[in-house]
């Protein structure tokens, strides 16, 4: 495929590292492990097939753009779930 889509859920910590999970819930979890304080919902997002980290907005536009239907039975309003990639 040769247009750029989400491929993981992702969460972003306040020193700008990327945590990556299957859910965001998953995300969290790792953070938390390892001593790392859960940053809010404004950090989840999701990482590219291109190693990028984007938001729940710009991954919806992502996956819309690639013509990828979500896997929950569709998309919610305005932003991307990890429901939707699995």
């Amino acid at each position: 495929m040769d247009k750029e889509i989400c491929i993981c859920a992702a969460m972003k910590d306040k020193d700008g590292y990327i945590w990556r999970g299957h859910r965001h819930a998953d995300c969290i979890s790792l953070m938390m492990e390892n001593g790392r304080a859960y940053s809010g919902i404004k950090n989840q997002g999701f990482v590219t097939s291109l190693n990028r980290f984007v938001t729940r907005e710009e991954g919806l536009k992502l996956q819309l753009a690639a013509g990828i239907e979500s896997a929950g039975g569709g998309y919610r309003k305005d932003r991307l779930f990890s429901e939707d990639l699995y």
